[in-house]
């Protein structure tokens, strides 16, 4: 944050440090709205341009074969090691590393980050009610226009009913055609349970 804060103006100058990080001490969530909406309004901006462009908006490939006209979201939580003094710090799930555990929502047709949700360290890897917040704030920030056919990857972090549940049911609300791919390790129980998903 501090690199962004500082970077070369585009237009204008730019505060001191001092001055940034006080600003950003007092964000509400009133202020974190409206930085939420600007960003947003900047993402059409851009993507207006990326539309036009001879190749077009860009595409995700898999395989050879190209999804056009889908927009590939990914979300996937992430260990970051810190100090104990840090806010929110706390011991993770895994047990050599004490940490924050925030969610990150990026797009995989342009690379960018959407949202970061962040969370205390001994948060849980399987809590769907944080991946829904996570995935409303990004499905926000996308432009309307892109948000009619998306996939939404995760990992077994995401496999719950719950996440998958509201998937559904909010693209239908929506009236979008919205899919999941998910991961999840096959321990001996599904196999011996006859289960589907084991072939």
């Amino acid at each position: 944050m501090h690199k962004v804060a500082r970077a070369e103006p585009v237009i204008g100058t730019v505060a001191s440090t001092v001055t940034a990080w006080r600003a950003f001490d007092k964000l509400d969530d009133t202020a974190l709205a409206k930085v939420a909406q600007a960003r947003a309004a900047h993402r059409r901006l851009i993507w207006q341009h990326l539309a036009t462009r001879p190749q077009g908006f860009p595409q995700v490939q898999v395989a050879g074969q190209v999804w056009d006209g889908w927009l590939v979201i990914d979300v996937d939580a992430t260990l970051v090691a810190c100090h104990s003094g840090k806010q929110g710090a706390a011991p993770t799930y895994k047990k050599h590393i004490f940490g924050l555990h925030p969610i990150v929502v990026t797009v995989a047709n342009t690379g960018e980050i959407l949202t970061i949700y962040l969370r205390k360290g001994n948060s849980g890897s399987n809590t769907a009610a944080d991946h829904i917040t996570v995935l409303r704030a990004a499905v926000a920030q996308i432009p309307a226009r892109y948000r009619k056919n998306i996939i939404f990857r995760c990992d077994g972090a995401g496999a719950t009913k719950d996440l998958l549940n509201w998937i559904t049911s909010e693209a239908a609300e929506r009236g979008c055609d919205w899919r999941y791919s998910v991961g999840f390790d096959v321990t001996q129980p599904w196999p011996a349970a006859g289960h589907p998903a084991c072939g």
